[in-house]
């Protein structure tokens, strides 16, 4: 086993694979999602692939908070200006006296 200065390696060390793996599941947005309850505002970019669409889909049927969803077809992680747009008016419907 590695010693505590050298990074875990998971090719090289691959007994410790599954915990990690099982391990990291527990840290997933769609279980922390129960836990929001202020209004929320979601941009999905279906062609993201840093965060893909299917995990901001999860995120959003588990949670239980007012909530909307945007879906922009071709847009990739960016924030569409569509979208910002859209928060503002969000934003000023929701200050509005």
């Amino acid at each position: 086993m590695p010693s505590i200065d050298m990074p875990l390696d998971l090719k090289s060390f691959q007994d410790p694979q599954e915990t990690v793996i099982r391990t990291l599941s527990y840290y997933d947005n769609m279980n922390l999602a129960p836990w929001i309850r202020c209004r929320m505002l979601v941009s999905n970019g279906l062609w993201d692939d840093i965060c893909p669409p299917s995990t901001i889909f999860a995120v959003y049927n588990h949670t239980a908070a007012e909530k909307q969803m945007e879906i922009y077809p071709f847009h990739k992680h960016e924030v569409p200006y569509e979208h910002r747009e859209t928060q503002f008016r969000v934003m000023m419907e929701a200050l509005r006296p």
